[in-house]
């Protein structure tokens, strides 16, 4: 059995990059992490951390057991949280959401729920939907917020609307060259839509311009650089809705949510709030 102290302690020293920072976020000190790491390890019966006179890294092992560890405390913290009850209490609950939700209203729900609850750390990680199930698979994210455009076996459709192809207001598209593209980086389910549908009408097309986010996207397509793929909600002033070219399929807005842990009231109600949410991200 490990303290969770000293997991506690491994884990901050892995996630800042070394003791002087780990010390400050645990409000302890660097002479208390070192030992509780060399306590550790002799657990462990194996180095985690390989130090030199310049940083601190994970070992073979270290990297291994880093995943466990947080785990554990994880596991621990939603242990107090639904022992403990709602109010009051400290914990963290990990959220992964894709740019759709982000942008939109999520965190205004998110201050209001932590509002309710107490000191309670609400941690959210931003990324694609493929990337963010991985997480939760891993058992690094408690519930994941992702979109689909093919019917998904698994999770929850929070709501659906249809794709659309944006383009400029005061720009007409080039005659008689490839279509040219706006898109999310690969792998992204707009952008799939997008090829699947040109290339199966046998449109030529070519992706021009490549973004990270939903504001480099409407900005390729508001300047007249390229045509874009955005939920229908999505269509802002600075756009139009193009007509005449191959039909997008159905955007669904999904909710997945770690299981094999039983139920926990705070991630109980947490969920309950993201429900609340349909139409609005």
């Amino acid at each position: 059995m490990f303290d969770p102290e000293l997991l506690r302690a491994f884990v901050s020293v892995a996630e800042t990059g070394g003791f002087t920072r780990a010390a400050e976020l645990l409000r302890s000190t660097q002479t208390t992490v070192s030992s509780q790491i060399k306590r550790l390890e002799a657990q462990a019966q194996r180095p985690l951390l390989r130090r030199t006179t310049r940083q601190v890294m994970l070992t073979h092992d270290g990297e291994m057991f880093l995943g466990f560890a947080r785990r554990i405390l994880r596991l621990q913290d939603e242990a107090k949280l639904c022992l403990e009850g709602t109010r009051g209490v400290v914990g963290t609950i990990r959220l992964g959401v894709t740019e759709d939700f982000a942008s939109g209203s999520l965190a205004q729900v998110l201050a209001r729920f932590r509002e309710k609850v107490g000191a309670l750390r609400i941690a959210v990680e931003v990324g694609l939907t493929r990337d963010l199930l991985q997480s939760l698979e891993r058992g690094d994210a408690d519930i994941v917020l992702g979109k689909q455009c093919a019917p998904a076996p698994e999770g929850e459709v929070l709501w659906a609307e249809p794709l659309a192809w944006a383009f400029a207001r005061d720009c007409d598209l080039p005659a008689d060259a490839p279509l040219p593209l706006a898109l999310f980086q690969a792998p992204c389910v707009f952008r799939h839509a997008a090829v699947e549908a040109l290339s199966g009408a046998g449109l030529p097309h070519d992706i021009v311009f490549v973004s990270r986010s939903f504001a480099g996207l409407n900005a390729a397509a508001a300047a007249g650089l390229a045509v874009t793929v955005l939920p229908r909600s999505m269509v802002g002033a600075a756009v139009r809705a193009l007509e005449g070219l191959p039909p997008l399929p159905e955007a669904r807005f999904m909710m997945y949510r770690r299981t094999g842990d039983g139920p926990c009231p705070v991630t109980d109600r947490l969920v309950d709030q993201l429900r609340a949410m349909r139409g609005l991200a």
